[in-house]
């Protein structure tokens, strides 16, 4: 086996590094050819960082890219100039070797080979790990089961129903899916990078979010005029996690909406088997709920713009669970969401009570709620959400559910067209 090399281009990628020693990126299609663990040399600028090993993640990512994953294996300090390793090469492979330099490639096994030995000849730890850093154990696969699984699913939701309300196109995802290594948006944040350069990432202006530390990445989308920038933070690796929310902001109409994310789960036998949710089965519910109702819900201004539905912006959505995270990449996940209010109404009705006095909610019980379609049409048109909220907080909210091990994607949504004027009058000419 050779070597490769691999450029670290983003600040989001060398901050991955610092933090957990790994980062994603994405290279055209024949990153397969990397192989599951590929010994690779991590260059910036005119150096060379590390040795490490890049694996191509399973799924494509878009038409001619894949994902790989690079993990460190030996920080080199200092680091090793190229041009000292070009300087002590052979002028046959030092002219193979300057040709690729620049490249996220794969090395011809003897230019890999020799630079790798000029390594070594420069550096007396090189010269220690060579051998093993050569030949790397397999790596077992990662997979993730319970709430965890869940959580992920609903993570990458989160952005794709962000995406319906703000009107944007689900090809923008790129077939990008949930992999349960990498938070969703940093993923995209990856994607959507390597292929637009152009776009400008405004995180200033983007509520008041210089509080939270280390987020998961951040990517923007836009159609025509109108934009929509999401972000992901979470303390937690992705196997520790117990639920997601999704808090979109409608800056136009300086509106939020906030959904909690639940997991129902198969009751009955096999072939009769029903859908439920249980609430006090969840040990987090209460808090979450708690956390949700602290959040005020200020009257409007008297303006038709600020009228709405009803005064409340905060939603369970109860999802079917998800089996795996091999599901249509563009798809929603089915489910239900009940306001808060219309939730706290139904948790004191005969009609969720069990035969032993504890609380119940299935689709047959609950015969009133909104479905993905209803939703995205209420919230894109503001019909419902917060009035005057403050973006404080809001934050204060996103920062407690992080101490719940929660993923919380934050959607904003606005429009950079300059405000118009009441239109001319047309003459009639009736």
């Amino acid at each position: 086996m050779t070597v490769a090399l691999l450029h670290m281009r983003l600040d989001a990628q060398h901050e991955a590094l610092e933090y957990g020693g790994t980062f994603t990126t994405v290279l055209a299609a024949g990153g397969r050819s990397w192989g599951q663990r590929r010994p690779t040399l991590l260059l910036s600028g005119e150096g060379i960082l590390e040795l490490g090993h890049v694996r191509a993640e399973s799924s494509r990512v878009a038409t001619g890219m894949r994902r790989v994953r690079y993990e460190r294996y030996l920080a080199l300090d200092p680091e090793i100039s190229v041009v000292e390793v070009v300087d002590n090469l052979s002028s046959a492979v030092r002219r193979h070797f300057e040709a690729r330099l620049g490249e996220d490639i794969v090395l011809p096994e003897r230019t890999g080979a020799a630079v790798l030995e000029t390594l070594a000849s420069l550096s007396d730890e090189v010269a220690e790990v060579s051998a093993d850093f050569m030949h790397p154990p397999a790596r077992r696969v990662r997979r993730l089961d319970g709430a965890a699984l869940q959580a992920t699913a609903h993570e990458a939701d989160a952005v794709r129903l962000a995406l319906d309300i703000a009107g944007i196109s689900r090809q923008e995802l790129h077939g990008t899916r949930p992999d349960g290594e990498t938070p969703y948006v940093q993923a995209l944040s990856e994607v959507r990078v390597f292929e637009d350069q152009a776009v400008d990432y405004d995180a200033g202006r983007f509520l008041d979010f210089e509080r939270i530390e280390r987020p998961n990445g951040m990517v923007q989308f836009s159609r025509g005029e109108e934009r929509l920038t999401v972000l992901n933070v979470n303390r937690r690796p992705l196997e520790q996690l117990t639920g997601a929310d999704l808090i979109y902001h409608n800056e136009t109409h300086d509106s939020f909406v906030l959904v909690q994310y639940k997991t129902m789960s198969r009751e009955g036998d096999v072939g009769k088997t029903r859908l439920v949710y249980r609430p006090a089965s969840d040990a987090n519910l209460a808090g979450e709920l708690e956390r949700m109702r602290a959040l005020a819900e200020v009257p409007g201004d008297g303006s038709a713009e600020q009228w709405r539905l009803n005064p409340g912006f905060c939603f369970i959505k109860l999802c079917r669970p998800v089996v795996n995270l091999n599901y249509p990449a563009r798809d929603l996940v089915s489910g239900m969401y009940l306001p808060l209010s219309y939730w706290d109404l139904l948790l004191a009705s005969p009609v969720t009570e069990g035969p032993r006095g504890g609380r119940v909610l299935t689709y047959e019980k609950v015969s009133r709620r909104f479905d993905n379609s209803l939703f995205v049409d209420l919230v894109r048109g503001s019909w419902i959400g917060s009035r005057a909220e403050t973006t404080e907080t809001i934050t204060d909210l996103v920062l407690q559910g992080l101490d719940a091990n929660r993923s919380v994607t934050v959607a904003s949504a606005w429009s950079v067209a300059p405000t118009q004027g009441e239109p001319d009058e047309v003459e009639d000419r009736g």
